[in-house]
C-alpha cells in the first residue's frame, strides 16, 4: 500500500474531485503545489469532504523544497489554528474540487503537463521530504464503479522523487 497518494473522480456538472491521502505512520502533508492549471482547473474550492482534522488555505506558490526547481503556480498549505497545525495526518484526507473536463485532467496528468507536489513534514527525527507526480498508470474501475465514482490515479506510483541526489522512482512515499 502506498502512504502517500490521491484520488481524481469525475464529480459531475463539470467538476473534477481531487483527494490528498495520508496512510502513513510517520508524516503528514503540510503543502501541495500544482504546476500549470492554465486552462485545466479553474473555481478551486478547499476542503471538501475532507476526513481528520484537516484545513488548508492558499499560500504563495513556489519550489518545493529538497531542491525542487518547478514550477509550481498554485499552492495550497494547512492552516494553523488553536489546537496546532491542520496538516494531512495518517488516516486523513483533503477534498479539492476544480472546475475542469475530467478526461482533459486525467490526460494531462498521465503526459504530466499537470503535475502535483507535495511536501511531507513531521518525519522521523524531524525531517521532510517532498515528491512531484510523474503521469504513471490509470486505474480504471468496474463498469458499475465507474458510473458512481469515476476514475481512480494513485499517487504511490505517481510521484517522482526529487532530492539533492537526484531523481528517483519509487512506489511506496
Amino acid at each position: 500500500m502506498n502512504d502517500f497518494s490521491f484520488d481524481v473522480t469525475d464529480a459531475g456538472n463539470g467538476k473534477v474531485l481531487f483527494q490528498i491521502n495520508n496512510a502513513a505512520n510517520n508524516g503528514a502533508i503540510g503543502s501541495i503545489y500544482w504546476e500549470n492549471t492554465g486552462n485545466l482547473l479553474s473555481n478551486m474550492v478547499l476542503n471538501v469532504g475532507n476526513i481528520g482534522n484537516v484545513n488548508f488555505k492558499n499560500i504563495s506558490p513556489g519550489n518545493l523544497p529538497q531542491g525542487n526547481k518547478i514550477a509550481f503556480i498554485e499552492a495550497f498549505g494547512a492552516r494553523f489554528q488553536s489546537g496546532g497545525s491542520k496538516r494531512i495526518n495518517g488516516g486523513e484526507s483533503l477534498g479539492i474540487t476544480f472546475t475542469g473536463n475530467f478526461n482533459s485532467v486525467i490526460n494531462a496528468l498521465q503526459s504530466e503537463d499537470l503535475r502535483v507536489g507535495i511536501h511531507v513534514q513531521e518525519l522521523p527525527q524531524g525531517q521532510s521530504d517532498s515528491f512531484v507526480s510523474d503521469g504513471g498508470e490509470t486505474q480504471v474501475p468496474e463498469p458499475l464503479s465507474i458510473l458512481g465514482t469515476g476514475v481512480a490515479l494513485g499517487f504511490g506510483i505517481l510521484f517522482k522523487k526529487k532530492g539533492v541526489s537526484g531523481n528517483k522512482k519509487t512506489s511506496q512515499l
